[in-house]
């Protein structure tokens, strides 16, 4: 899992302050950082230190010890006795989320899964971003539930969680668990977007690529979005077939992407019949048209589309390229002023992101 910076920051700081103040009162003990652990056990914290000196052991434990004790006997291995202490911190209201937390690892690794994934759910509605909940869900529960719940944040889980997660809803699509095809498509979708997130970007193709062949536009859209970059000919397929048969609403994009795809892939007439029919849509497509004809070195064209698209309402990265493209099309007529002017408003613009969206399984872009 990938770690949080800060926090781990926070903890080390708290974890000073206890030594500091174990040095005071006179105690000793060690502390081990990190944890060693199995990657096939269920995550927990980070290991505190070990209980203070026999003189503070007749005090009556503030809640915040006892779960501190409470996950140091997870730690030493030793579930049962950790379960007793969590259940009793329940009983009392204090830490519930910590406690319960603390409960869900106890069963998991009592061999008690069933019973865990209902506390891990419990400590998600609670905080929905604990990603040792999450990720301990989908190993308690490995059910298509858990695996949707991981699409929600894979940025709180690790590459094998999201991989589990992947085969639990291609198996889903396969085994028909779905009632009806296009929620079989739906899954393909979803396991193309973990794969991706696992690194595994051959793999998602192959998901999306099923989930295309199911009938899901997500996936068609989420395909061509990826071999855009690395294979432009076998993208511009995909958004010609999107254009022409897709959902209304992304028809106009995939005339747009298809243009670009087209332009990648050298084949800049082609290119420019698709940005046409774009453009036709009400697309912006004009910076890009300038750049073709660039291209073809027709620099009075270039600098009427430039022109033309810096009138209309672009996106930051648009404008960026619209004003740098204005600029060496006026060069390459001999306008220098004008183009030293255009390079100087350039400078002092901010780009912004202009990379194609993928779809989970959703109307629109996330």
């Amino acid at each position: 899992m990938r770690l949080d910076w800060i926090s781990h920051l926070d903890e080390e700081a708290q974890r000073a302050l206890r030594q500091l103040d174990a040095i005071l009162r006179g105690e000793t003990g060690s502390e081990a950082w990190p944890p060693a652990g199995d990657p096939e056990q269920p995550l927990t914290p980070a290991a505190e230190s070990e209980p203070g000196a026999k003189a503070a052991e007749d005090l009556p434990l503030l809640p915040e010890q006892r779960l501190e004790m409470a996950w140091d006997l997870v730690h030493k291995e030793d579930p049962a006795a950790a379960l007793t202490e969590f259940e009793a911190l329940l009983e009392t209201d204090a830490a519930p989320v910590e406690a319960r937390l603390g409960r869900a690892v106890c069963l998991h690794l009592l061999g008690r899964p069933e019973e865990a994934a209902t506390d891990y759910r419990h400590v998600l509605a609670v905080e929905p971003d604990n990603a040792c909940a999450l990720e301990n869900l989908l190993l308690a529960a490995g059910d298509l539930a858990a695996a949707r719940a991981v699409i929600e944040r894979p940025d709180l889980v690790s590459a094998p969680a999201l991989q589990q997660a992947a085969h639990i809803l291609e198996q889903a699509a396969e085994h028909r668990l779905a009632a009806e095809a296009w929620q079989a498509a739906r899954r393909w979708t979803e396991a193309g977007w973990c794969w991706l997130q696992a690194g595994e970007r051959e793999r998602a193709w192959a998901a999306w690529e099923q989930g295309r062949q199911g009938g899901s536009p997500e996936s068609a859209w989420n395909l061509a979005v990826s071999l855009s970059e690395v294979e432009p000919q076998a993208a511009a397929v995909l958004w010609q077939e999107l254009a022409q048969t897709g959902p209304e609403a992304d028809r106009v994009q995939a005339w747009f992407y298809l243009g670009l795809a087209r332009l990648a892939a050298g084949q800049l007439q082609p290119a420019r019949e698709a940005l046409h029919q774009a453009l036709a849509f009400g697309a912006p497509a004009q910076h890009v048209l300038g750049w073709i004809a660039l291209q073809e070195n027709d620099g009075a064209k270039a600098a009427e589309w430039f022109s033309s698209a810096l009138q209309g309402d672009l996106g930051a990265q648009e404008r960026h390229s619209a004003m740098a493209g204005l600029a060496l099309a006026l060069a390459r007529l001999g306008r220098r002023d004008e183009a030293s002017q255009w390079i100087a408003r350039l400078q002092q613009t901010q780009t912004g992101s202009g990379e194609l969206q993928l779809k989970v399984a959703a109307p629109n872009p996330i």
